[in-house]
């Protein structure tokens, strides 16, 4: 995989929130902007949507079908009894992850199909498309977080009977997604943790604008003694309490579905915060290997994109991931 151009441009607080566009308007000004600042010249855009509840994961077990008609005709009809949402309200899709057998009450047996179903709310995926048309772009796949990122560690997968984690440390939300035989097992979303939390946290302690504290989360902007002093302990409450809820759903994972962990991918630009990583390694447990998933791993020639993370502070690990789909 080649990069040839990389861009990134902020958003204000507010036009996202917990995964969903508050304000199209102001993300397809941004978009306008992103292709003024990077160049790009190509209309077609790959986007990802991802954190429950805007998008859901849930397995489900359908007849099997040669048919791509009448199997999604059959997941649409699990869904109904799968989703905690009504169907009305989401687009549905499906990956057949299987197949297994079920026998019926008369002890016949009949194949199935394993299915991993997705549903993503309606609203949330419309006003994302609208902003992408709205900037005069083509979106050309809607892909689910949770799906492209398991793509983009499969080549890493621990094997058979393993159990790898993805946590996504976004502005906004992270999703910790499971990964078994190079398939996406679950996603659980936790907003209370996101990277903007941390942002937030250090506005209100030093009464300082966001933007300063964004730069001292990410060490963009010096600090006095002091402030640093204050920004490190905010970072080390948010750093035992990520660490300990990431470690909670991996555990209770892993238990319920009787594996050993194998390796915990962290991503996202929370990722790369200090000691995050470290204090993950320490309390996972049983073997377990942590590391933060850098996306230059996988280009043939990084240049451009190190260039484009050193100048913006933004990890591009999902955006490389949609587009290597």
């Amino acid at each position: 995989m080649t990069v040839r151009r990389a861009a990134a441009v902020p958003l204000a607080p507010g036009v996202v929130i917990n995964g969903a566009i508050k304000d199209v308007g102001a993300v397809t000004a941004a978009l306008k902007a992103l292709y003024r600042k990077g160049k790009f010249t190509t209309r077609r855009v790959a986007a990802v949507v991802g954190a429950d509840p805007n998008v859901l994961i849930r397995p489900a077990r359908v007849p099997q079908t040669r048919s791509e008609t009448d199997l999604a005709a059959l997941v649409a009809h699990a869904a109904t009894e799968a989703l905690p949402v009504p169907v009305e309200t989401q687009y549905i899709g499906h990956h057949v992850v299987g197949v297994g057998q079920k026998i019926n009450d008369d002890g016949s047996v009949v194949p199935v199909s394993e299915v991993a179903l997705v549903a993503a709310d309606r609203t949330v995926v419309d006003a994302l498309v609208k902003a992408i048309e709205d900037a005069g772009l083509s979106p050309v796949s809607i892909d689910a977080a949770a799906f492209a990122l398991t793509r983009f560690v499969n080549t890493s997968a621990s094997g058979p009977n393993r159990l790898d984690v993805i946590a996504h440390i976004g502005a906004h939300t992270i999703d910790v997604i499971g990964v078994t035989d190079g398939q996406p097992a679950f996603q659980r979303s936790m907003h209370e943790f996101a990277g903007d939390k941390i942002t937030d946290a250090i506005t209100e302690y030093l009464q300082v604008p966001q933007a300063d504290a964004e730069g001292f989360k990410t060490g963009t902007k010096r600090s006095t003694e002091m402030e640093a002093a204050s920004v490190t302990e905010v970072m080390n409450v948010w750093t035992t309490a990520t660490v300990n809820a990431i470690r909670q759903v991996v555990s209770e994972a892993a238990k319920s579905r009787n594996l050993t962990v194998g390796r915990v991918w962290l991503s996202g630009g929370g990722a790369r915060l200090d000691t995050l990583a470290a204090h993950l390694n320490a309390v996972i447990g049983n073997g377990a290997k942590v590391a933060v998933l850098d996306p230059t791993t996988w280009l043939a020639r990084p240049e451009k994109l190190v260039k484009a993370i050193d100048a913006t502070h933004q990890d591009f690990t999902l955006a490389l991931a949609a587009a290597s789909r």
